[in-house]
């Protein structure tokens, strides 16, 4: 019986991957906030259940951080 149990969460688990799909967010000027929230911005990207997303990533505010470039410009 446990065997059983294992088996069939196994081929769910499977099944429910297989049938959602997978998005990949990039890292683009439209879709980072740097700084700051704003709760009225839109989503970037809506998912259904089962899916998964990967989520690209910046550093050190998309390289803009150099010697004498100040804040307000950055």
């Amino acid at each position: 019986m446990r065997s059983f149990f294992f088996a069939a969460f196994a081929l769910s688990a499977a099944a429910a991957s297989a049938a959602g799909k997978h998005h990949v967010l990039k890292a683009t000027p439209e879709t980072v906030q740097w700084g700051w929230l704003d709760p009225k911005e839109p989503p970037k990207l809506t998912i259904g259940s089962g899916d998964t997303v990967s989520v690209e990533t910046l550093l050190h505010a998309r390289d803009q951080i150099t010697t004498g470039v100040p804040m307000e410009k950055i």
